[in-house]
């Protein structure tokens, strides 16, 4: 599932967290929807995992504007909601502003529909106040974004190094051994990661499973048609319809010919 940009800026839930997320809604059931927007997943991605692993048909939604635009909504919905240091804070804060910021001057920016001016100070002062961390503390985030390693922009973003710290070690550096590290790409895209042989029979029967197990699919199409969903479903459907009858013809040729042998 696609993350839309600036949700893909917040750090995963740690182990722990997740797992009292998960037991909480067996518990007591999912209490907030999942947003999706324009087919991607806005808010939510942790409590959807929880449910598909619990087997539990989840309850998302389109967003609705609420905030004004959906970058405002994720910061809203994200930025105080975790155990956040102000140094990983000032890091998504200065991301934020990359996606805000980005691209050509004075045209309607997709993230928030507000055209980019050339003086983004106003910019910078209001995401640093919505990340109650002070605009210098986001200034030495930029600087960290912009020149720091791979290794330095880990270590500020999981916590581990504070961006004051990473920033004077930038600054430090003699110039000749820096080296600019190019940003991030704008369009975050999860891709499926590299699996054995046994991980992937593993996953597949695991799909097979959910698959088997999901509710009546009457109560199940009126829940997803009212959701995100729906479109998600009427691009894949038809392809997921095909392959399934191609491998469960393929499937009954590879026992008979088993069987012949």
């Amino acid at each position: 599932m696609e993350l839309f940009e600036a949700t893909a800026l917040f750090p995963a839930l740690s182990d722990e967290d997740y797992q009292a997320l998960k037991a909480d809604i067996a518990k007591n059931g999912q209490q907030d929807p999942i947003y999706f927007y324009q087919h991607r997943l806005l808010d939510g991605r942790h409590r959807l995992r929880a449910c598909q692993e619990l087997e539990i048909v989840p309850e998302v939604k389109e967003w609705d504007g609420e905030c004004g635009n959906p970058l405002a909504f994720v910061t809203a919905k994200n930025l105080h909601r975790r155990h956040l240091t102000a140094s990983q804070r000032a890091m998504i804060a200065a991301q934020l502003l990359l996606l805000i910021n980005g691209g050509a001057r004075k045209k309607p920016h997709p993230l928030n529909g507000e055209e980019k001016t050339e003086n983004h100070e106003s910019s910078d002062r209001q995401v640093a106040k919505k990340a109650q961390v002070d605009p210098k503390t986001v200034r030495k985030a930029k600087l960290v974004l912009e020149k720091g390693t791979a290794d330095e922009i880990k270590a500020v973003t999981e916590g581990s190094k504070t961006v004051h710290k990473a920033a004077t070690q930038i600054q430090e550096q003699p110039r000749a051994d820096r080296r600019r590290k190019p940003r991030a790409p704008k369009k975050r895209q999860l891709s499926p990661p590299a699996m054995t042989g046994n991980e992937f029979i593993d996953k597949f029967g695991r799909a097979l499973i959910d698959l088997a197990s999901l509710p009546p699919s009457v109560g199940l199409i009126e829940t997803v048609r009212k959701s995100e969903m729906a479109g998600v479903v009427d691009d894949a459907l038809p392809k997921a319809i095909k392959w399934l009858a191609e491998f469960s013809e393929q499937w009954n040729q590879a026992w008979e010919a088993a069987e012949q042998q």
